[in-house]
């Protein structure tokens, strides 16, 4: 994913950086690091330039964030796969004859309908915790690019 580039990206001018300590980062460190870092004057290259990274794109970017929503959807979900399993369209599909594939068939449609909504609320997750990594990692771009652009990149 892409939380290990942008901690490589910085550990060069943050040694030992980690993913919470992303979110400690001020301006005036963050400054001070990229001038050394491209070898810029610090007074070229004003704090003002640079702003803390925001705390809801750390927040989005956490699993723990969705995981309340990913057990409440889990449980809806099993729940509706178990009144279905017990439902009578089951009992229809036994149909009285012995060995009949019908309720075998049936159950296999159920629990393949609650495994993909299942996997589409895991998939929005995902793409709801990429998205605040993603812009966690355009922030530091914009970074790199502005101490780039000063330096004449």
């Amino acid at each position: 994913m892409y939380k290990q580039s942008i901690l490589d990206s910085l550990s060069g001018m943050f040694p030992n950086i980690t993913w919470e300590g992303l979110s400690q980062l001020d301006p005036e460190g963050i400054s001070s690091a990229f001038a050394q870092e491209y070898d810029i004057e610090s007074q070229d290259l004003p704090s003002s330039l640079f702003s803390k990274l925001d705390p809801s794109l750390f927040q989005a970017s956490k699993y723990s964030t969705y995981s309340p929503m990913m057990q409440s959807e889990g449980s809806s979900l099993l729940t509706d796969l178990s009144t279905s399993l017990s439902g009578k369209d089951v009992s229809k599909a036994f149909g009285g004859f012995a060995g009949s594939g019908g309720a075998g068939t049936k159950e296999k449609s159920i629990r393949d309908v609650y495994g993909k909504k299942l996997g589409d609320v895991y998939g929005g997750i995902r793409q709801s915790q990429s998205k605040g990594i993603q812009g966690l990692k355009s922030a530091i771009d914009s970074w790199h690019k502005a101490a780039q652009s000063i330096k004449g990149y």
